[in-house]
């Protein structure tokens, strides 16, 4: 309901006529070893701008572990804009209720230098709020390289925890466009030691993670497209080693 009336919202206060897109979805990510689950559905808003775009996503949430089970709700808005042909920035800020399904506060920025050709770098910082009062403070480094039909992206955070001390995490992304029209297909490789970046537990340990994960982005039509998400990540802990798999499916509606 909450999720419904802020789409609501999102819709009135963008222009018909305004050139953008509309998505809609939902996640479903199941954990071994009796870790439980956690569900997600979204609906996105984006329109774009003359020198930009700026995306509106709502989001609502249940995670259950055990006996116990918390659900959640968030507000998100982000905005891309290019300031000359060598710079472009990507400004965010999300707000969640009370629970441990969502980061409860975050606002982040990337800046963007082309200074190459088919080359951007990219660096960034972001302040998080987690439940629990753990406070997250971050940096990031990377680049894309394009390479024709495809593009490669990699991506250092260093993060900084009020709880969990000092950890890191790297991001390769692979996205190859299909030889004809608008389709692709995105792969992601990840790996670190951020514990705050694992799935919520009572009994969060700090440890490793890797993921890996598979998108692929199929028209239908000149405006409407498919998207599916899976993947996998592997959490090594001293407590315990176990997994979590995940399922994203969504619609977009392109004008």
């Amino acid at each position: 309901m909450r999720t419904t009336l802020a789409l609501t919202l999102i819709i009135v206060v963008i222009p018909a006529h305004a050139a953008g897109s509309f998505s809609a979805g939902y996640g479903y990510t199941d954990y071994s070893r009796g870790y439980g689950n956690k569900k997600i559905s979204y609906a996105e808003m984006n329109q774009k701008l003359e020198k930009g775009a700026l995306v509106l996503n709502a989001a609502s949430g249940k995670r259950v572990y055990s006996n116990e089970s918390y659900s959640g709700t968030r507000a998100r808005g982000t905005l891309y804009y290019n300031w000359n042909p060598t710079l472009s920035t990507r400004s965010g800020l999300s707000w969640s209720t009370h629970s441990p399904v969502f980061v409860r506060r975050e606002v982040f920025n990337d800046f963007n230098f082309k200074l190459i050709k088919r080359t951007v770098f990219t660096v960034g910082g972001r302040h998080a709020s987690y439940y629990g009062d753990n406070r997250v403070n971050s940096w990031s480094a990377g680049g894309a390289l394009y390479l024709g039909a495809a593009i490669a992206t990699y991506r250092y955070t260093h993060y900084a925890s009020s709880d969990a001390g000092n950890s890191y995490s790297h991001l390769l992304s692979l996205r190859v466009k299909d030889s004809a029209g608008q389709g692709y297909t995105q792969l992601w490789l990840g790996s670190g030691t951020a514990r705050y970046a694992y799935d919520w537990r009572p009994d969060s340990q700090s440890g490793k993670m890797h993921s890996v994960s598979l998108k692929r982005f199929q028209p239908l039509t000149k405006d409407i497209a498919l998207t599916l998400v899976a993947g996998r990540q592997w959490y090594n802990t001293p407590l315990r080693d176990y997994q979590g798999t995940f399922v994203e499916g969504g619609m977009i509606f392109q004008w």
